[in-house]
């Protein structure tokens, strides 16, 4: 699930900046605290098969909503 309805509930609401990858030797992974909201930053790599991309998303999405 990518957007829960409860959420939108009250006034904290997690949100996601999502990247591609990059050959920069720094690519954006982070998670922050702003306000009581929580903004992660990801990047996705998409230069292999989608069933890889497929498991990064999920990994990330997982990851975001625990």
């Amino acid at each position: 699930m990518l957007c829960r309805f409860d959420k939108f509930l009250s006034d904290e609401m997690p949100t996601m900046l999502l990247y591609a990858a990059t050959d920069e030797a720094i690519q954006p992974d982070n998670v922050y605290q702003m306000s009581g909201n929580q903004i992660s930053v990801k990047t996705l790599d998409l230069n292999q098969d989608f069933s890889e991309i497929a498991a990064q998303l999920k990994a990330i999405v997982d990851t975001h909503f625990e």
